[in-house]
């Protein structure tokens, strides 16, 4: 997340106002989460600005109401009607996470905030939905998942290897990181980072139809066995 620092009139320390924010919304029509970044300057000379997801489908649209409240209308994969929230905007330029609730079922279905903070409970909510699966008994079709993120590991690591993978800032020197839920991407020049959810032997073809990768500047994207563009924050 960019920041800036801000000098104060009697010159003492910088201090430092957030100046973007990350949302992730799970699309309503193709099921899949999409990470978008917001920053102040997108609403400067505009009232509005509206997320997409990759498949077109509408994700939300977020309204500037005065000087310091924001309006965010979803449309619910939960419930299938439009959610509106209000937001003061220290609430949207903040440090944390604030999760994004149906206003019917109380479910979580998205998150708003810090980067970091926002992979990580979208990490931590796909691990509940697939318990949710397996409590159910549709535990079928999952393969073991240790074996799944080693061979995404690996697939990744020889596509680095062969100059296959890529950074548009310039760099190629990426780095692949494996966590028990799912394989990170990153780019140490620029923060880039793509995020790879790949639980299935499904998805593990899909990652291998991949015939390159090239993260996008200062982005943060998750991937499903597809190649998306990053899109910058």
């Amino acid at each position: 997340m960019k920041n800036i620092s801000v000098k104060t009139r009697k010159g003492g320390e910088g201090m430092v106002i957030c100046t973007h924010t990350v949302i992730a919304l799970r699309c309503s029509s193709c099921g899949k989460i999409n990470v978008r970044s917001l920053s102040r300057f997108d609403f400067s000379g505009v009232g509005s600005v509206k997320l997409f997801c990759e498949c077109g489908n509408s994700l939300a649209n977020i309204n500037k109401k005065g000087k310091n409240i924001f309006c965010l209308q979803v449309r619910c994969f939960m419930c299938e009607t439009k959610h509106r929230y209000l937001f003061r905007k220290d609430e949207v330029w903040n440090k944390y996470v604030i999760p994004i609730k149906c206003e019917g079922t109380a479910m979580r279905i998205g998150f708003m905030g810090i980067r970091e903070k926002v992979i990580e409970n979208i990490s931590q909510e796909e691990n509940s939905y697939r318990q949710m699966v397996e409590e159910l008994g549709y535990n079928e079709e999952c393969s073991d998942d240790f074996n799944i993120i080693n061979k995404t590991v690996d697939y990744l690591s020889d596509m680095l290897e062969e100059g296959k993978m890529s950074c548009s800032c310039g760099n190629s020197q990426l780095e692949v990181d494996a966590f028990q839920d799912r394989v990170e991407i990153n780019c140490p020049h620029c923060n880039a980072t793509g995020v790879v959810f790949v639980k299935t032997r499904g998805d593990l073809r899909r990652i291998y139809d991949m015939k390159c990768i090239k993260l996008e500047a200062y982005s943060c994207r998750c991937f499903y066995g597809e190649h998306l563009e990053g899109e910058k924050i």
